[in-house]
């Protein structure tokens, strides 16, 4: 196509040559220019499939932005900080910055790709890895689309592909979580969270949240352990009691009967306590102050370790020393303040019961004497005790002792249990105050007595006795022809 510079062409909208290309002569003849037609105005589209040349003589055309109305690509070079912007509506939607970092929403990209539609809390951001970085002042969703027999996948690849994936079945609405190219876990649609297997526990009816299948003495299927001596691992089950921030440790095991053996915290409204149950009977408690009830669940007295057995063919308790030394050894040591005071003692047929008499423990000795008086004193009775009426006993009522051999005897006479300093008390009550049984009455403290503690006396009144029967049968003697 040739076109003559007549210097204004009106009335052509678009110049399309045929083939070969758009070909300007002046009017003389003489091969015109792109500025020979600087005079021409064009009104509407020109469309070029290609420009040749530099285009250094073009005028009033801006190479560094396309612009429609309000939506415009810039390019910006200003020698450090060159970059792309895209706009619409008058406004900077993106931008390619000088580092190559695409920011959609914001004008600084902090990573590759950085979406952004508001600031996230003024966070310190992650900048030393090339990754994607999504950000809001609201909540932040990245959404993943599938069709309802798909899947939705995100894939965590190193040289072998797909190493990692977290991925979720639409069809069975289940999450799957998958290491080393192998599903590990999965949550399925029942909110279960099964682990080692992709469907819940044949054997399990109780629709368990949790399930773990493949535990082994190499490999257990649950472990929780702290993360040093002071720091126990533990479950936590039901509420934090006054939310005090109490741990409780809790251990689930089978048992060869079948049944399920376990330590849990529990607490209805009353002091907490640690429960051991076998076979879904409870077996032994550690209550709240600390006390150990074996086959009880609460105490009979102050005492910190409990047994009770109520048939005849369960004994309460064995002690078993398995060595074949024919020494006396010990099987139970009792201390006080650190210091042994007594201790039960087995040799290979007999048992001592001993009691503290190194003559490094003691002061002042002296000879006993009128032990023959104070012997005369001890009023012995026979009696039964109310618990067992058909059988009579011989012995001592133990306050009349102890007004003789006081150190034979414990407790008070008459005494009932108090209240204490340290104790839980109930509403209204002080320490001090009687405690009350169930049916509102005073609970006896008994007396007891160590009739070994009267073996002493006894033997000194022996000797003043045999001595006088000396000096009887000495003065015998003397008076015989």
């Amino acid at each position: 196509m040739t076109i003559i510079n007549q210097n204004s062409i009106s009335g052509i909208t678009s110049i399309t040559a045929a083939s070969g290309s758009v070909q300007i002569f002046n009017s003389d003849g003489s091969s015109g220019s792109l500025t020979d037609l600087a005079g021409i105005n064009v009104a509407g589209v020109v469309t070029a499939t290609s420009f040749v040349g530099d285009g250094s003589s073009l005028t009033g055309i801006d190479a560094t932005q396309i612009v429609t109305g309000n939506t415009s690509v810039q390019t910006v070079d200003t020698g450090s900080d060159g970059h792309i912007k895209f706009n619409t509506e008058g406004t900077e939607r993106a931008r390619f910055d000088s580092s190559g970092r695409f920011g959609l929403g914001t004008t600084s990209a902090s990573t590759k790709l950085h979406v952004r539609d508001g600031a996230g809390g003024g966070a310190s951001l992650l900048t030393q890895y090339d990754v994607l970085t999504v950000e809001n002042d609201d909540s932040c969703v990245i959404q993943i689309v599938s069709p309802t027999n798909k899947e939705g996948q995100i894939h965590f690849s190193d040289d072998s592909r797909a190493r990692g994936q977290i991925s979720y079945d639409h069809s069975s609405d289940a999450m799957h979580f998958n290491t080393a190219s192998t599903e590990r876990a999965r949550i399925d649609s029942s909110g279960r969270l099964l682990v080692g297997t992709s469907s819940a526990l044949a054997s399990d009816t109780s629709n368990a949240l949790i399930q773990v299948l493949g535990g082994t003495n190499e490999l257990p299927g649950i472990r929780i352990q702290g993360t040093n001596g002071n720091n126990a691992g533990c479950i936590q089950l039901g509420n934090d009691p006054a939310g005090a921030g109490i741990c409780c440790g809790v251990r689930i095991t089978g048992d060869t009967g079948g049944g399920t053996t376990y330590n849990t915290y529990r607490s209805s409204g009353g002091a907490p306590f640690h429960a051991f149950a076998v076979n879904s009977t409870e077996r032994m408690r550690i209550d709240t102050n600390g006390r150990v009830l074996i086959n009880r669940t609460s105490g009979l007295y102050t005492e910190q370790f409990l047994v009770e057995s109520n048939t005849q063919t369960v004994l309460p308790m064995t002690i078993s020393n398995t060595d074949t030394d024919n020494s006396a050894e010990y099987s139970i040591i009792f201390r006080r303040d650190q210091i042994i005071v007594g201790s039960i003692q087995t040799t290979l047929s007999a048992t001592n019961y001993v009691t503290s008499s190194d003559h490094r423990l003691k002061q002042n000795v002296v000879p006993l004497t009128g032990a023959v008086d104070r012997v005369n004193q001890l009023q012995v009775r026979r009696f039964n005790f109310i618990a067992d009426p058909d059988t009579t006993v011989d012995g001592f009522i133990a306050h009349e002792a102890q007004a003789v051999v006081p150190e034979a005897v414990t407790g008070t006479h008459n005494e009932v249990e108090v209240w204490k300093e340290g104790e839980e008390l109930p509403d209204g009550v002080s320490v001090g105050d009687n405690k009350l049984d169930e049916d509102g009455n005073t609970i006896p403290k008994y007396q007891g007595i160590d009739q070994s503690k009267l073996v002493p006396l006894l033997t000194a009144a022996l000797q003043e006795a045999l001595a006088e029967i000396e000096s009887l049968k000495a003065r015998v003697t003397a008076l015989e022809p």
